[in-house]
């Protein structure tokens, strides 16, 4: 009986971390378009376990709509700041599931668009 009750115990337990939330690893690559993007803000992680480089990150994306999206990625390891251009990956179906790319210009109206609509200076 007691073998029965840990083995439902490690199910639960196991059932509970596999339903986080998704990571850019669950997708298909070509699922996602890459768009430009500018860092807002950068802090340290929250956790209190993760090493004095790990960053969390928020960031707008431009669609060509009137008001940028809002996107965000925690625990990155790469010294970032904010106004720097980086690439956005966005869902092709659901443009808010977003994921950092990498740091680069692709698009450089679409950058001076978004640093002009934020009110943000070129700080990198």
């Amino acid at each position: 009986m007691k073998k029965n009750n840990y083995l439902i115990l490690l199910l639960c337990i196991g059932l509970i971390y596999s339903c986080g939330e998704k990571k850019y690893e669950d997708y298909d690559e070509n699922e996602f378009n890459e768009v430009q993007g500018v860092i807002t803000k950068v802090k340290q992680s929250s956790s209190p376990f993760d090493s004095s480089r790990i960053r969390d990150i928020e960031y707008f994306y431009y669609l060509g709509e009137k008001e940028p999206f809002r996107g965000g990625e925690k625990n990155i390891d790469l010294y970032l700041n904010p106004g720097q251009p980086i690439v956005v990956l966005v869902h092709k179906k659901d443009s808010t599931i977003n994921f950092y790319g990498y740091n680069e210009t692709i698009n450089i109206n679409d950058f001076e668009k978004e640093q002009n609509t934020l009110g943000m200076r070129q700080t990198y």
